[in-house]
């Protein structure tokens, strides 16, 4: 090739080949599907075999060699014809290759902005990368490119999925930076779509709440929530209703933040490292699922959160199903769901964490074995009354926060996580509330440091005072009844929990 002229190809919204200021004709569906998969390759080889599948697909005809040798022939006419040097078609060892920058094919910069923009958004840059990539695609986030579905459907169907993600990860990047009335304007086509895309209705309920639209975001999270039920039976997962409770209760994220557990956060984070399935076990209202949440908030990579409580039927594909849902992925069609889950959590290292497993323990058991053998990058982390008992788990056995011993000193007292936990949750329904630490330390033994009956106890508060309600405790199961009305029925009385289990 001159010095100055480039080959360029375009595969996104439309299949175009240039070289400097000239268009290479290429006619022929073969011809072009020939481009597409060199080009993909970003100037590296593609075996013969490749090539063929991609073009023949997995019935070639006889003599399909020579015609993938008379193609390439047509091809490397074509480039000479506007000036190309002979060898930017070239036959080496690994097959042939096609001399172009990985920078000058579209798909190939689009995926790397999208990678870059990641990197931004979690480090809190500007998001350039982020808005280029959804320049550079142009078309409607979701899209399958034709030319690239055409030999590569696979690498196709990444590129649409990245299309959407690079749409949220900069609305994200804009509300973080303080300019929501943009991304509400981006998220709002997504969210019209009739499959809901759960982290895009989570981001333009924040969205909409960050303009001072709370009315709005209740709106979108009411569609979201019928959208799911009618669609698959299922209900919002936890991001959206953690979302819901906010916005019902101003302050609540603030106000509850996590508490205690560091020997088991530590231990998680070990296990993660050294293993791919860890387990935390305890009973209900231990903590199970706050516990699973902060050790993803801290986990290095990307994070994909399912709550199960809501599946009735324990098979594979229901289970399959609904984390699907709950990582925001929907449809599929005929396609197997274990094999749309897998090509979805294939490829880059990961976390899924599977929550409230204990009702369905020999389907997520042979899901999460499935998923570990076809997705080498990826590790669980799993909530459940109950092992999943597969190779590999390691479990985290969840019992009480720690309480105040016997002859503690009030400050000791204090520090105890149990007693942190209850005065935490206590200022935050009252925030004036006198809490005498020794009626407090009555409270948390009789509660017996569990986490959701102290949160129970706390929210009755509103209506009691300190003292009432520890003389209340002697009838707990009548008394711990008004629990958080957008957290799930078996968490809103102590009788649900026992229920539940």
């Amino acid at each position: 090739m001159d010095g100055t002229a480039r080959l360029r190809v375009t595969l996104l919204g439309g299949f175009a080949v240039t070289y400097g200021e000239k268009v290479v004709s290429l006619p022929g569906l073969r011809l072009r599907g020939l481009v597409v998969r060199l080009a993909l390759a970003g100037g590296r080889p593609v075996p013969p075999d490749d090539l063929i599948e991609a073009i023949w697909g997995e019935q070639p005809p006889a003599g399909v060699a020579a015609a993938l040798h008379a193609l390439g022939s047509r091809l490397r006419r074509a480039l000479t014809e506007v000036g190309a040097d002979p060898g930017v078609l070239t036959r080496v060892a690994g097959g042939y290759r096609l001399a172009v920058d990985p920078r000058d094919v579209d798909s190939l910069r689009f995926e790397h902005l999208a990678e870059a923009g990641r990197e931004e958004l979690w480090s809190g840059g500007p998001g350039a990368a982020l808005a280029e990539a959804v320049g550079l695609w142009g078309g409607e986030p979701g899209s399958v490119p034709e030319a690239v579905a055409a030999v590569a459907p696979l690498v196709a169907s990444r590129l649409a999925r990245m299309s959407v993600e690079v749409v949220l990860d900069l609305a994200e990047t804009e509300i973080a930076q303080g300019r929501a009335e943009s991304a509400v304007a981006r998220l709002t086509r997504l969210v019209a779509e009739p499959v809901v895309h759960e982290r895009a209705a989570g981001l333009l309920m924040d969205a909409l709440a960050a303009t001072g639209r709370q009315a709005g975001a209740l709106a979108v999270h009411e569609r979201a929530r019928q959208s799911l039920a009618d669609d698959l039976g299922a209900d919002p997962g936890s991001a959206l209703r953690e979302r819901h409770r906010q916005l019902l209760r101003p302050g609540w994220q603030a106000a509850t933040g996590f508490v205690g557990r560091v020997g088991e956060l530590a231990r998680i984070g070990m296990l993660l490292t050294t293993g791919r399935l860890v387990t935390v076990l305890g009973p209900g209202g231990a903590g199970k699922t706050r516990l699973a949440r902060e050790a993803a908030r801290r986990h290095p990579e990307d994070v994909w959160f399912a709550d199960l409580g809501a599946v009735a039927e324990g098979t594979e594909s229901k289970v399959a199903a609904a984390v699907l849902a709950g990582i925001g992925v929907h449809g599929g069609g005929r396609r197997p769901t274990l094999d749309l889950l897998a090509e979805e959590l294939a490829g880059r290292p990961g976390l899924l964490v599977a929550d409230n497993c204990e009702h369905l323990v020999d389907a997520v058991a042979g899901l999460v074995v499935a998923l570990l053998y076809r997705c080498p990058d990826l590790r669980v982390l799993a909530t459940s009354r109950a092992p999943l008992a597969v190779d590999g788990e390691t479990l985290v056995p969840l019992g009480p926060l720690t309480l105040p011993v016997a002859g503690a000193g009030p400050d000791e007292a204090r520090r105890t996580d149990a007693v942190v936990l209850f005065a935490a949750r206590a200022t935050a329904v009252q925030p004036e509330i006198d809490l005498d630490l020794p009626t407090v330390i009555e409270v948390v033994r009789r509660l017996d440091g569990m986490p959701l009956a102290l949160e129970l106890a706390a929210a009755r508060l509103r209506t009691l005072s300190l003292a009432e309600l520890a003389a209340g405790l002697a009838d707990r199961f009548g008394l711990l009844t008004e629990g958080d009305p957008a957290a799930p029925e078996r968490h809103r009385s102590l009788h649900a929990v026992i229920a539940w289990s």
